[in-house]
């Protein structure tokens, strides 16, 4: 029996992770076969998408998309952020 892959994984660092650790993690995610691995990141205020294609760092007005894996689903970046 072969072992379940999840199709999409967030990350989202705590104060006391690495990102170093997670962004490794995050490949590993994709590697396995997770189609995207996204590791949010508060501090930054950004959202960095892994995919087979490669990686890409998103900030400010930029939204976050899971294409196939959730259609039509765009969460602009501020609103991950906004202040309460």
């Amino acid at each position: 029996m072969s072992k379940a892959r999840p199709h999409l994984a967030i990350e989202i660092l705590s104060p006391t992770d690495r990102r170093r650790k997670a962004v490794e993690k995050c490949r590993q995610w994709v590697a396995t076969g997770a189609s995207m691995a996204v590791l949010v990141d508060p501090d930054r205020r950004t959202a960095t998408v892994f995919t087979a294609d490669g990686e890409r760092e998103l900030r400010g007005d930029d939204a976050l998309t899971f294409g196939e894996l959730i259609p039509g689903l765009a969460i602009p970046l501020f609103h991950l952020f906004a202040d309460s």
